[in-house]
């Protein structure tokens, strides 16, 4: 159980340089794809379909947005307690297919399925691979907290 919380704690702090990531590459997008980001999106479609109001002010929306991308990081994190791993490249390197995983799993299916994101080939190239990217940055973070945790 420690190892899933851990795993679990290596999830959460990965959503940290991801969401750095991901602020960055936002700002490199051309003007007309500067719209709001995924975490944003599904924060927002969840709370439509549970017909809850969105919260009015922009501090309180972008708290609730980053809030549940941490919990969501936290739980996904915690099933990297399955994947051994040896060695710091060995854990960055585990750590990424995981989050390459992750996002297919998601963005490919599940996100889609539920109505809550079309899917990679209905979005703009540039778009999908800054997910990609920022998924790749997760993961490589994911595997050195897991790593140092383990220690």
């Amino acid at each position: 159980m420690r190892d899933v919380v851990r795993a679990a704690v290596a999830g959460a702090l990965a959503t940290v340089p991801m969401t750095v990531a991901m602020e960055l590459a936002f700002r490199a997008l051309p003007r007309g794809l500067r719209y709001p980001l995924p975490p944003r999106q599904i924060t927002d479609e969840m709370d439509a379909v549970a017909g809850r109001p969105l919260p009015r002010d922009e501090q309180s929306h972008l708290v609730a947005t980053l809030l549940a991308h941490v919990a969501y990081g936290a739980a996904a994190g915690s099933g990297f307690v399955l994947v051994p791993s040896r060695g710091m490249a060995r854990s960055m390197v585990n750590g990424i297919a995981y989050g390459l995983g992750l996002w297919a799993i998601s963005y490919v299916g599940w996100l889609p399925a539920l109505r809550l994101m079309p899917t990679p080939s209905g979005q703009p190239r540039e778009r999908v691979a800054l997910m990609v990217g920022a998924h790749v940055v997760w993961g490589a973070s994911l595997g050195l907290f897991a790593r140092a945790f383990r220690r």
